[in-house]
């Protein structure tokens, strides 16, 4: 006699399965596995080495459950269609192995920590040990199933109603337990457009004339020519932007951030004064709760859209599409009106109280827009930065001329967004108790050094942003400071506009022309780092008045540019004999800064 398979049994006890019950069954298994992700992604967010820059929120404990409920629940259609031709397992058993393995792997790869091949090999056995305890009893299972229905989605909706509430109960508490602020105290507004260009301002002398908001923006306070970030992509940069240190000291950098450095934050010292503060931020990746952990009481970053694009069905849906995915799985970023509009609706809220906010447009850092943009620009000849002439490698796969057009056709898009929400705060009457910056986290490259996008230089179009400071009454209007200025100073600043005490480290931008204390000396030059350990080079850079100092600590290499007559940086002169005194001056500054560096670079370079 033949041994007994763990499923089989004889022909007559098989029957096809009504498709109601399929269905049901494929949305008990859907909302099961869409919970127990839920779990696991928000759970990760307490361990930010495990699935980094690819966390959610508590929105994931409806959102999952629902659309892994639906997903599944077709997926029992040609399931149950397909057992009519496997009699030896009854069909219900079919369909809880299959969709049961896709679960369960869904579950287990989600924060790519297993073999994909190994979670496979787990999800089946995990499958199969659920089928064995529940063979024999299918009719009963099925009909449990069916009146247990309603309360498996009411359960969903009472899991991710508590959620939200606890977000909310909690942010209402912490906004009571603020001291009392001072009469008539200002609002501040900080507004990082992600990677926009401190050179493609029309007001910087760029020809196409694609910032018109910004332009009457700046001539309405002080513009900073030369304002320079810390980092060339968003977590270091954001981080410096809100305690004053720089990568070096808080360590916020990729692949693994150090979320204990201890360094207060900006809103967390105004929080002191009776600060009310929140982040509203479209760069779901990096400029997220968990890592600007800057003690803001109020978050927005993660939308119905961004939470479920994230889940392992979709991320593997991507990876096969190879590229060809429809925007509506494979968009992570927000658009400018949906940071906006949740802002605009929170700072009307306690309006007894002053407000710190933090908004991140991502709208030109997504690529895909570029080249989907309805926008004409009226024709107009290239700028001419010579940097602008260096063929490579575009963020288009094309020319150069391609990748310009396409950034300026965003940067125009992303202005008329800036231009809306100025209007709507002064039609609120909030513009005018505002102390508002406007500034990027760092530059962009469209093929200048063969390099695309940011996060691969330390050259100046990825560190070189806007900066706009307005607050009437209280800032000069019509003032340009040409003196360069690093973000690492954006707390020190507001602090000191504010009338604070200087609780964070740096000294505040000037408010009007003057002459660098150091002037083309090394000392007190500006810092930028990319500190990245997982791709690229390992740089640091020192940038004064009149040269730029790029040290690659991978390979000892060192590069010299004066950069305001070589804005493009195609000029090495670290060679130059008649400046060996400035480039060992800039050396020792460096290796004051970074006494560990001493050594290495020694013997990199054979000195």
């Amino acid at each position: 006699m033949a041994p007994r398979t763990p499923f089989a049994i004889s022909p007559e006890q098989s029957s096809p399965i009504r498709l109601t019950d399929a269905l049901v069954l494929g949305a008990w298994v859907g909302l099961v596995s869409g919970l127990l992700e839920a779990g696991v992604t928000y759970a990760t967010r307490f361990a930010p080495y495990i699935s980094a820059y690819r966390k959610s929120s508590e929105l994931a404990f409806w959102v999952l459950p629902l659309v892994y409920g639906f997903v599944f629940l077709l997926a029992a259609v040609p399931l149950a269609l397909l057992s009519r031709w496997v009699r030896k397992i009854p069909a219900a058993l079919q369909i809880l192995g299959v969709l049961g393995t896709v679960g369960c792997y869904l579950v287990i790869s989600y924060p790519s920590m297993i073999h994909p091949v190994g979670g496979l090999f787990l999800s089946a056995g995990i499958a199969a040990v659920l089928c064995r305890a529940v063979r024999g009893c299918e009719e009963a299972l099925l009909a449990f199933l069916r009146r247990r229905l309603l309360c498996a989605l009411l359960l969903v909706a009472l899991v991710g109603g508590s959620a939200h509430g606890w977000v909310a109960v909690r942010e209402y508490f912490t906004v009571r337990s603020l001291p009392a602020a001072r009469p008539n105290a200002p609002n501040v507004l900080v507004i990082v457009v992600d990677a926009l260009r401190g050179d493609r301002l029309s007001s910087a002398g760029y020809a196409r004339g694609s910032t018109p908001n910004l332009d009457a923006f700046g001539r309405q306070g002080v513009q900073y020519d030369f304002a320079f970030s810390t980092a060339p992509w968003s977590t270091p940069s954001h981080n410096t932007m809100l305690t004053g240190r720089f990568a070096f000291e808080h360590q916020m950098d990729y692949p693994v951030p150090n979320l204990r450095h201890g360094f207060p934050y900006l809103p967390q010292v105004l929080a002191r004064y009776g600060y009310r503060s929140a982040l509203f931020s479209a760069n779901v990746s990096a400029v997220t709760q968990e890592y600007l952990d800057a003690g803001f009481q109020h978050h927005d970053v993660y939308t119905v859209s961004t939470t479920w694009n994230r889940t392992s069905l979709v991320r593997k849906i991507i990876r096969l599409s190879r590229g060809h995915s429809p925007d509506f799985l494979s968009s992570r970023t927000k658009r400018a009106a949906t940071v906006t509009r949740p802002f605009m609706a929170w700072a009307a809220r306690n309006p007894d109280r002053p407000f710190f906010a933090l908004l991140n447009l991502m709208d030109l850092h997504d690529r895909r827009r570029w080249q989907r943009s309805e926008l004409v620009l009226a024709d107009a000849p290239e700028p001419a930065a010579q940097g602008d002439e260096v063929p490579g490698m575009t963020s288009q796969g094309g020319n150069q001329e391609i990748a310009n057009r396409s950034y300026d056709e965003a940067v125009s898009q992303v202005d008329a967004d800036v231009g809306l929400l100025l209007e709507e705060l002064s039609r609120r009457g909030l513009a005018r108790n505002t102390l508002i910056i406007i500034t990027s986290d760092h530059g962009d490259s469209t093929g200048q050094h063969g390099f695309a996008a940011h996060a691969s230089s330390v050259y100046i179009e990825q560190l070189h942003v806007p900066l706009l400071l307005r607050w009437p009454e209280k800032l000069p209007a019509g003032v340009r400071v040409t003196r360069p200025v690093s973000l690492a100073a954006l707390p020190a600043t507001v602090l000191h506009l504010l009338e604070l005490p200087a609780a964070l480290p740096g000294r505040p931008w000037p408010l009007a022309e003057t002459p660098s204390s150091n002037g083309d000396s090394a000392r007190g030059a500006l810092l930028a780092e990319f500190n990245t350990l997982e791709w690229g080079p390992f740089l640091k850079s020192l940038l004064n008045s009149r040269w730029h100092y790029i040290l690659n600590l991978r390979t000892g290499k060192e590069e010299l540019y004066e950069w305001p007559v070589d804005r493009g940086e195609l000029r090495n002169l670290a060679g130059s004999p008649q400046l060996q005194p400035v480039l060992e001056e800039f050396r020792k500054e460096m290796e004051a800064r970074f006494p560990s560096l001493s050594a290495p670079r020694a013997a990199a370079t054979g000195r």
